[in-house]
């Protein structure tokens, strides 16, 4: 039910239904737990050959009897691990997809678009307050004639209808900054990097945009296409760029002049500000209504700027997800430890018994291990078998946002990750707990 409400970004779900799918959810935790007892020892009896292999009826009665008595509470650690895998996930979930909105608007320390004479009033303005690591000019061209644009559905495009077009060498050295590997192309070839939005549209596209002509009659045929994004993809007005070889760019109009520059030291939203007022007053226009709008927003980007704006909400809300799985978790392993711990007096009698028909000591130790293993992995099997499924469907919704269609699964095993750590630190203290006490 809750996959076919979250169907995709801006169709909205249907609260009732998600709610109802909740309440069944929740449901089938406690129904699951109940029955469970009843499941394993029909299953166990059934099995001759295995109910009477080493010591596994004895487990088996011992956990059903423990389900039996503690039904309601094991039921409840499991809806409680999996509110905490869910908290964990979502927590890690917004702070990836920050990170890739960071490395798509701002991959570098400052990017600037405005005619090239005034990039060194701009470059005064960061000397004053910045240590200038790197810095690196380059244009972007013009392709209005046979481009990928005109293969695009009205739906599938944006408001720049040509093509952008930028050197190979340009953009390898973009990548060199990044710290990335270069690509190649031969003299008749050329490349797209698009951002993962625009690439699901143009990837089945691949034979329509297999040629293109520039406006110079220079025919290329697609090598690669791509999502590595070089810069910020969404103030070009395309959601891709066309990477061709340098000699292909001759003739060519350019678009936009481009001012990259990497510091020593973090850049901040002051800096931003600065630049803004540095800008010229070329890049506000005037309509027909007498309106003036302003451009100088969106040609000049601050990494520091973007992370003050979008980092401070992320960060509350990421903080509070995850405190919340940390205070789901300490509870959850501190119920199973004194609820174990608080049986220990049965467990003493029980293999007093069983050490006086001469069961040796080691074997003693391997049905605790086995027992409160099995009892401390029960309440997590079903939760992380329902995480994993909510983690599938909240990657429907938020694939575009992140570095790959694949990224939520190690974001979802770094949450569960985090878990196992604390779970299994108060797994070991009830374990050697038990085994000191039957020692005494």
């Amino acid at each position: 039910m809750i996959n076919h409400e979250f169907v995709g970004i801006g169709i909205e779900p249907s609260f009732s239904k998600i709610f109802l799918a909740s309440i069944l959810l929740i449901l089938s935790i406690y129904g699951i737990t109940y029955h469970l007892g009843d499941t394993l020892i029909n299953f166990v009896l059934k099995k001759n050959h295995r109910k009477y292999k080493k010591n596994h009826l004895f487990i088996l009665r011992q956990f059903t009897s423990k389900i039996k008595t503690m039904t309601r509470t094991l039921a409840t650690l499991s809806l409680l691990i999996l509110l905490t895998f869910l908290s964990l996930s979502i927590s890690n979930l917004m702070n990836a997809i920050l990170e890739h909105q960071i490395e798509i608007t701002a991959p570098m320390d400052i990017t600037i678009i405005d005619d090239e004479t005034n990039f060194s009033k701009y470059l005064d303005v960061i000397k004053k307050d910045y240590t200038i690591e790197k810095q690196f000019i380059y244009h972007s061209y013009k392709n209005n004639n046979e481009s990928i644009f005109n293969k695009l559905t009205e739906d599938e495009q944006s408001w720049n209808e040509d093509d952008t077009i930028m050197r190979l060498s340009d953009y390898n050295k973009l990548m060199e900054m990044r710290g990335k590997e270069p690509i190649s192309l031969a003299s008749n070839e050329y490349a797209v990097n698009a951002s993962n939005e625009m690439y699901q549209i143009l990837e089945p596209k691949k034979d329509e945009i297999r040629k293109i002509t520039l406006p110079n009659q220079e025919k290329l045929e697609l090598k690669n296409m791509f999502t590595d994004n070089y810069s910020s993809m969404y103030s070009l007005g395309s959601g891709y760029v066309v990477i061709v070889p340098d000699e292909a760019v001759k003739d060519l109009e350019i678009i936009d002049s481009y001012l990259i520059v990497d510091t020593l030291e973090e850049t901040d939203e002051f800096l931003e500000d600065k630049l803004t007022e540095a800008a010229d007053n070329e890049m506000c226009e005037e309509d027909e209504d007498g309106y003036i709008y302003c451009y100088s927003l969106a040609n000049i980007s601050v990494k520091g700027s973007y992370e003050a704006t979008n980092k401070s909400t992320t960060t509350i809300l990421s903080f509070a997800l995850f405190y919340l799985a940390f205070i789901f978790t300490t509870v959850t392993g501190a119920i199973l430890a004194i609820q174990t711990l608080n049986d220990q007096e049965k467990y003493k009698y029980r293999f007093q018994v069983l050490s006086k028909l001469g069961m040796e000591e080691k074997e003693l130790h391997k049905i605790i291990f086995t027992e409160t293993s099995i009892f401390f992995i029960f309440p997590i099997i079903y939760p992380l078998i329902t995480s994993f499924i909510i983690n599938c469907i909240l990657n429907k919704l938020f694939k575009l946002f992140l570095p790959s269609s694949h990224a939520f699964i190690s974001i979802y095993l770094s949450g569960i990750s985090i878990f196992l750590i604390i779970y299994l630190i108060y797994y070991l203290a009830t374990y050697f707990g038990i085994k000191k006490n039957l020692e005494d």
